[in-house]
Formats: C-alpha cells, sequence, structure tokens
C-alpha cells in the first residue's frame, strides 16, 4: 500500500498558489493535477501518494518534508 501524505497547513499553500498569480484549478491544471482530487487534499478530504505529493512539492518550490506530513 502506497503511503499517504496530507499537508502540514493547506491555508499556507493556499497563499504560495496565490503568490504564482493563480487560482487552486489552475494550479492543479498547469501542473497535471486533476483540479477536483487537488481541491479534496487541500480540504483533507483525500490524501495525495507520495509521487503525487513530490510532484506537487516542486511545484511550489519547496521539499516535500516542508509541507507535507505522514
Amino acid at each position: 500500500m502506497a503511503q499517504k501524505l496530507k499537508f502540514i497547513d493547506p491555508n499556507k499553500i493556499r497563499e504560495m498558489i496565490a503568490m504564482q498569480g493563480l487560482q487552486e484549478n489552475a494550479f492543479a491544471k498547469q501542473h497535471k493535477l486533476n483540479p477536483a482530487l487537488f481541491n479534496q487534499y487541500l480540504n483533507g478530504r483525500r490524501q495525495p501518494i507520495a509521487r503525487t505529493a513530490k510532484r506537487i512539492s516542486k511545484a511550489l518550490g519547496k521539499d516535500i518534508s516542508e509541507i507535507f506530513t505522514v
């Protein structure tokens, strides 16, 4: 079973996305993420697998350990 991670602070993620001049859906699409799933990750209803978490971290210019927790 793949390890799943969750955001340490979803509001900080939203701020980082806004700092890029994007809305959440546009950010998700730009980085080849399903917008509906990405929204669920931000709202804590689902957790991304490690590979997806790494892609999100890279898109935000952060290390995975800075924005995700097990």
